[in-house]
C-alpha cells in the first residue's frame, strides 16, 4: 500500500470474499519477499480484527470479515506465508477493534462486549496468531471495561490486558507494540503530561514505543522513571533484548544492505502481479441483481489514430458516475480506462460532496438518456478523517450527504438500469435500499477496480460471498454466481490500443 511498482493486492476483506487460505498465505509469501528485497523487515499486519459493526468507520476492509473463525483461519494463513519468507508480521488490534464505531485516532473508542463475547469473536483470531507464531502483537487505544475497569487506562496503558490477558494468559512471549501513540484516542488521557502516555504503555507491558505524539517528552519521561526505579531495569533489559533477538532472527547482523540490483527480478514479478489480480477477480461479489442489466454489451473498440489529435465524442448511451471523497485523486481512473476500452464513447463523470450538487441537474439529464447507469462508490476507512457532527468530530464510511443525495435521486430516476459498484465499504447499499444491482470489490486499489469491470462485462466467472452482513441487504455468505459469459481478449487488445494513444 505504500509503494508503486511493488505487488498490488485488495484490501483484507477482499480475501474474506474469496474465502480461500491459499490467497492468504501468497498475499503473506509475496509482501515478506518484496519487502525483504527492498530492506523492509517487519510488517504491522494482518488485521486480526473481526468487523462485526457495520459502522465501524476504521477497521471496516480492513479487517477479513465477521466471522471470527474465518478471520482467524486467514490471519494464520498470511502470517504463514510472510514468516516462511523472513518477514515479521504483527496481529492489529489487540484484544479487538472491530466492535466500536467510533476511530480512535479522533477520540476514544470502547468495546462493549462481555468476558464471554470477547472469548468467542474478538480473542479468537489473535488465539490463532500466536499458534501460527505471530512475532509481534499492537495494542488499541480502546478502552475494554470487561478487561479493564479503570475508565481512564485504554488496553495499551492496562497491565491487565497486556500481561495479564495477552503475555500470561494467551501465553504470546513476542514483541508487543502499541499502536501510535499520538492517536486521539490515547493523547486525551494524558494532555497534562504526554510523556507519561509512554511510561505507562511500557509499563503495562509493552515491548516498543510507537510514534509518541512528543518523542523528546516521552524518551525524558521513560527516562526518568528507569533512574528512579518506577521502571525496573529488568523489565527494560526483556524488552531490549527481545527487540534485539528479533533484529538477529532476520540475520541483520550479519547483513544490513539490500542487493538494489536485484530488485528487478524479485519486485512485481510477473506471476506475483497475475496472483494479485487473481485475487482481486475472485473477490467481486453479486449481491443483488434485478436479472435486466448484466452482464453489459461492448461496443466496440477504441480506433487507431494520430496521437494528440483524436478526440473520442462522449454519448450518454453508458453513463458512469464515480463517488468519491475527492475527484483529485485516482480513484476510478483505472476504471474509467477498464470501461472505455470496452465502451469508448462511455460518458465518465467524476463527483464528491463539494461539486455533488452543482453536477446535480447535468447528471441526472445524462442518466435519463442513458441505457446502463455504472455508480461507483468509492468509500474506505481513512484514519483520522474528520467530519463534523453533534457529537464532535467523528469519522465515517458513508457517503457524504451531497453525494449519497445524488446516488439516492439516480436511483429514484434509474434504479433499473443502475449498476452500484461498492468500491470499498460492502455496507454503503444499506443506505440505499432501492439499489436493484449490487456489486462489492472490497477495495478501491486499480486491480479491484478491473476486476469490477470485467465482472460487469461478463469477461469473468463472479463467485466471491459477502464476508460481513449488510443490514437490511443480505446476509454473510451471501453471492450470486455467475459463470462468465464471453471472452476477455477483445477488451484486453482494445485497453492496450487505448493506453498507446
Amino acid at each position: 500500500m505504500r509503494l508503486h511498482g511493488a505487488t498490488m493486492f485488495p484490501h483484507a476483506m477482499a480475501f474474506g470474499a474469496a474465502a480461500k487460505t491459499d490467497y492468504a498465505e501468497a498475499f503473506g509469501r509475496i509482501t515478506a519477499q518484496e519487502s525483504r528485497a527492498l530492506g523492509v523487515h517487519w510488517n504491522f499486519f494482518p488485521d486480526a480484527d473481526v468487523n462485526s459493526n457495520p459502522a465501524n468507520p476504521i477497521i471496516n476492509t480492513r479487517s477479513f470479515g465477521e466471522d471470527p473463525q474465518q478471520v482467524g483461519d486467514l490471519v494464520a494463513a498470511y502470517i504463514k506465508g510472510s514468516r516462511a519468507n523472513g518477514m515479521m508480521a504483527t496481529a492489529k488490534h489487540f484484544p479487538g477493534h472491530g466492535d466500536t464505531a467510533t476511530d480512535s485516532h479522533l477520540s476514544l473508542a470502547q468495546v462493549t462486549g462481555d468476558r464471554t463475547r470477547l472469548d468467542s469473536v474478538e480473542l479468537g483470531p489473535f488465539r490463532k496468531a500466536i499458534a501460527a507464531g505471530v512475532d509481534s502483537v499492537m495494542v488499541a487505544h480502546v478502552t475494554v471495561p470487561a478487561l479493564e475497569p479503570d475508565p481512564n487506562r485504554v488496553a495499551t496503558t492496562s497491565p491487565a490486558i497486556v500481561t495479564d490477558l495477552l503475555k500470561h494468559e494467551l501465553g504470546f512471549q513476542g514483541i508487543v507494540v502499541t499502536d501510535a501513540l499520538d492517536m486521539a484516542g490515547l493523547t486525551r488521557l494524558y494532555s497534562a503530561n504526554i510523556g507519561r502516555a509512554a511510561v505507562e504503555a511500557f509499563k503495562a507491558g509493552s515491548d516498543l514505543l510507537l510514534i509518541p505524539a512528543d518523542l523528546e517528552a516521552s524518551y525524558n519521561a521513560v527516562l526518568e522513571a528507569a533512574h528512579s526505579g518506577e521502571i525496573p531495569l529488568a523489565r527494560l533489559d526483556a524488552s531490549v533484548l527481545k527487540l534485539l533477538k528479533a533484529k538477529a532472527s532476520l540475520g541483520l547482523n550479519k547483513a544490513r544492505l539490500v542487493d538494489v540490483g536485484a530488485l528487478t527480478e524479485i519486485v512485481g514479478k510477473p506471476e506475483n502481479l497475475a496472483m494479485g489480480q487473481q485475487i482481486a477477480d475472485d473477490a467481486v461479489t453479486l449481491v443483488r441483481d434485478n436479472g435486466k442489466l448484466l452482464p453489459l454489451k461492448q461496443s466496440g473498440t477504441v480506433n487507431d489514430a494520430i496521437p494528440y489529435q483524436h478526440v473520442e465524442e462522449v454519448r450518454n448511451g453508458v453513463v458512469v458516475v464515480v463517488l468519491s471523497e475527492d475527484v483529485r485523486t485516482e480513484s476510478g481512473r483505472a476504471l474509467e480506462r477498464a470501461i472505455k476500452a470496452r465502451v469508448p464513447d462511455a460518458n465518465v463523470i467524476y463527483v464528491d460532496s463539494r461539486i455533488a450538487a452543482a453536477l446535480s441537474e447535468g447528471i441526472l439529464n445524462a442518466v435519463d438518456q442513458a441505457q446502463v447507469v455504472i455508480a461507483a462508490v468509492y468509500v474506505v476507512p481513512t484514519a483520522g478523517k474528520a467530519m463534523k457532527s453533534a457529537n464532535g468530530l467523528t469519522n465515517s464510511v458513508s457517503l457524504s450527504d451531497a453525494s449519497g443525495a445524488l446516488l439516492q435521486t439516480i436511483l429514484d430516476h434509474a434504479a433499473q438500469k443502475t449498476a452500484v459498484l461498492a468500491m470499498g465499504n460492502p455496507y454503503v447499499a444499506q443506505d440505499f435500499p432501492a439499489t436493484q444491482s449490487y456489486l462489492c470489490t472490497f477495495s478501491n486499489a486499480s486491480i479491484s477496480e478491473i476486476s469490477a469491470v470485467k465482472a460487469l462485462f461478463g469477461e469473468i466467472a463472479i463467485r466471491g460471498h459477502l464476508p460481513v452482513s449488510i443490514p437490511n441487504i443480505a446476509q454473510r455468505g451471501a453471492g450470486i454466481e455467475r459463470p462468465p459469459q464471453v471472452a476477455e481478449e477483445g477488451p484486453q487488445h482494445a485497453y492496450t490500443q487505448a493506453v498507446r494513444h
